[in-house]
């Protein structure tokens, strides 16, 4: 038995000398130059908090270089690599992970054979998913919870939190795996570096950021200031901007001119854009401006990013221009568009809030965007109503589609597949129609777009949504009895004003929450 154990030993000796050579790059012809003597290499913890392992030897004798591969856990991580000056430094080791450095002679005619020296760098294991959760305390105060999966070894961890501009730094030793870092500022960016230690040693810090902001919304224009806006623009931008300014005053303006970047826009909640042509024709509506076009890219980056949009009356269309639906499909469809200065009008304009076919229904009114508005019904088939224009000067500034459900599905617009589909497949989700129009699924005068598996290219899960707000009777200031314009917070012209504007209150706050 003890004779037969000698030979299982010597198998493994082999075994392991035969191991070390298949790690050795091949030399050519007969090797000339010794072995490094593995008691002549030495190995020592080095760098911040030893991180870091140095390894020495004496000059070679034979005046050859040696040279240095390493493997962590049995794997190269790095080839042979001449070190002439006696030394060699591997930083930032992972705790409680194999390292193994192959020593070799080389000199212009021959590489030695290779001996091996190992090191496991002792101490906790990394924890890992450091990230921060915005709080809001209130519309002046926030904090930021900063959390992260715990080291199965540690004892406690180094928390190192520093904002932007350095004014400050905090520094704590914490023995759970949660910190709260208060009064933090809007827009403030927070850097974190977590450090995992225990009797044995630190773990390799991790790292992680957070940017305080995407709580506020903004209001987007083609003006450059408000001042100029409210003095050379439409009415209903005009006032757009005097009523989001009064109910939203940390919301901000955003010039399209200073749009750059996505860096620009991100850390807004949402952003609201409403475009109204009074001069032109159905291709203007179209045509929008250099300044609308070069924001594209931001935009749509944005929105993929998770942002959400708001479009409202001749804004619609750059749900094109975003590519969160193409042109072709937009410009493929028929649709409704108006534009021009209007004239006096005596009806009361409705909206239908619901879809009866005759083989489904669905009722839209329970939508947030519609929460507090009274509904009516207005006859058998549209069972759910809203009145949004009084008589008085209208615009008829209708911008809406038909048929999209039905490009995109090839079903028919009568059928719950269709609806089915174009919503849970295509994230198209038909809100409102004229309130003659309820039987088909394609008519989109309030509609959204969310992330869904067949949306163009990163408009899948997680993207932001694009709510479009495209009915004539939504107009956000009709005009004097003289079609002269009021501009105002609160226009008074029009008896239906307080839906146009909760309308307004409801899609921005929806888009905030979400």
């Amino acid at each position: 038995m003890k004779s037969l154990y000698n030979i299982i030993c010597a198998i493994c000796v082999i075994c392991g000398f035969t191991a070390c050579q298949d790690r050795d790059l091949p030399g050519s012809g007969e090797m000339k130059l010794s072995s490094p003597e593995a008691s002549q290499i030495t190995g020592t913890p080095s760098g911040d908090n030893d991180y870091d392992y140095t390894l020495t030897w004496p000059q070679s004798a034979q005046g050859a270089t040696m040279q240095v591969a390493v493997y962590k856990n049995g794997t190269q991580m790095q080839g042979l690599t001449p070190c002439p000056d006696g030394s060699f430094t591997l930083k930032n080791l992972e705790t409680n992970q194999l390292y193994e450095f192959l020593f070799k002679y080389a000199n212009d005619e021959a590489l030695s054979n290779g001996v091996m020296t190992s090191y496991t760098r002792p101490g906790a294991s990394a924890p890992s998913d450091l990230k921060f959760e915005q709080i809001d305390i209130s519309d002046d105060q926030r904090d930021m919870q900063v959390t992260w999966t715990a080291s199965e070894d540690a004892t406690s961890y180094i928390l190192k939190l520093e904002n932007g501009d350095g004014s400050r730094v905090i520094v704590e030793t914490v023995n759970g795996t949660s910190y709260l870092l208060k009064d933090v500022a809007m827009k403030e960016r927070w850097e974190a570096t977590l450090i995992a230690q225990n009797s044995e040693g630190k773990a390799l810090p991790i790292s992680g950021s957070g940017k305080v902001g995407g709580k506020i919304p903004a209001f987007l224009s083609e003006y450059a200031t408000p001042e100029e806006l409210v003095a050379n623009g439409d009415d209903d931008e005009a006032s757009a901007w005097l009523w989001f300014q009064e109910n939203y005053p940390k919301g901000e303006y955003v010039y399209f001119g200073n749009i750059n970047t996505v860096e620009d826009i991100e850390d807004y909640r949402m952003l609201f854009w409403l475009r109204d042509i009074e001069t032109g024709n159905a291709d203007d509506i179209w045509n929008f401006s250099d300044l609308a076009k070069n924001a594209a890219p931001c935009i749509e980056q944005y929105v993929k990013n998770g942002g959400n949009l708001l479009l409202w009356s001749h804004a619609v269309p750059y749900i094109g221009t975003i590519n969160r639906l193409s042109t072709s499909i937009l410009r493929g469809v028929s649709n409704a568009f108006g534009c021009g200065v209007g004239g006096p009008n005596g009806d009361v304009w409705k909206m239908g809030v619901c879809l009866n076919t005759g083989s489904f229904t669905k009722d839209f009114s329970t939508h947030p965007i519609y929460a507090g508005i009274e509904t009516e019904k207005l006859n058998d088939q549209c069972f759910k109503g809203i009145a949004f224009k009084g008589a008085g000067w209208t615009e008829d500034h209708n911008c809406l589609f038909f048929d999209i459900p039905v490009k995109l599905t090839g079903l028919d617009n009568t059928s719950e597949e269709c609806y089915n589909v174009v919503t849970e497949e295509y994230g198209i989700y038909p809100l409102g129609t004229w309130d003659s129009q309820v039987s088909w699924v394609s008519q989109l005068n309030v509609w959204e777009a969310k992330g869904a598996e067949k949306a163009p290219e990163g408009f899948q899960a997680g993207c932001g949504t694009v709510l479009c707000i495209g009915n004539g009777g939504c107009e956000f200031s009709m005009k004097n009895e003289d079609g002269t314009p009021d501009k105002s917070a609160n226009p008074k012209n029009n008896s239906c004003q307080k839906n146009v504007l909760k309308l307004a209150k409801n899609s921005i706050e929806y888009l905030m929450s979400i």
